[in-house]
């Protein structure tokens, strides 16, 4: 019996076997030869969330958050977004981090999510013009949220974005987050159009998101 091989088999049937692999096995099949990267890369990048840090402290470990993005080849090819942003202390961010923030807003992305991490109420004087310059660089995707919280980053562990990002801690409510809120969102609608803050029951967990194609 000759060898089988994947490409032998017609589109449609190769399509259905790319898209029932779990996310770990196509990352592995972009490593196979360049026509099946070419087929499966769509359907990596449709499901891949890169994760970013922006962070003052030069502490890392195994399973962080990129303090980069990634090379620019793969930078454009990325749909989905999520950034720890570390304002821990009242401590403004490097130029160079803010730098190193910038994406393309030409390119049509899906989704960015921003977590704020803060160690008290923040005050939204220690954000300026500089951070909102580069956040309007997320232009290109279709929603963007942003979370601010007063709790801090994990040292280690977690892979979920969510629980990597925050510790448990008692959740802060719209009002005591409310300048941060208020910067982001005034800052931003010009470039990103109005918002919508949504929040639980109690006033937790709020959440302020742009769609800022529908400009």
């Amino acid at each position: 019996m000759p060898p089988f091989r994947l490409q032998d088999l017609p589109q449609e049937l190769r399509d259905y076997v790319y898209n029932s692999l779990p996310l770990s096995e196509k990352s592995n099949m972009l490593r196979t030869c360049r026509s099946i990267n070419h087929e499966v890369s769509p359907l990596f990048y449709k499901e891949f969330v890169f994760e970013m840090q922006i962070d003052r402290s030069r502490s890392t470990h195994p399973g962080a958050p990129a303090r980069r993005p990634p090379p620019q080849n793969t930078k454009d090819r990325i749909q989905n977004l999520d950034v720890f942003w570390n304002l821990r202390g009242d401590q403004h961010t490097c130029a160079d981090d803010i730098k190193a923030f910038q994406w393309d807003a030409s390119i049509s992305r899906k989704r960015c999510r921003v977590f704020f991490a803060w160690d008290h109420s923040p005050r939204s004087f220690y954000f300026g013009n500089n951070h909102l310059k580069a956040l309007e660089t997320l232009a290109g995707f279709d929603t963007v949220e942003f979370r601010v919280r007063r709790q801090i980053f994990k040292s280690h562990g977690c892979r979920d974005p969510v629980e990597f990002a925050l510790v448990e801690r008692p959740r802060d409510g719209i009002w005591s987050m409310g300048p941060m809120y208020d910067k982001l969102w005034n800052g931003l609608k010009p470039a990103f159009g109005a918002a919508e803050l949504y929040a639980d029951e109690d006033d937790e967990d709020p959440c302020l998101i742009f769609h800022p194609r529908r400009q």
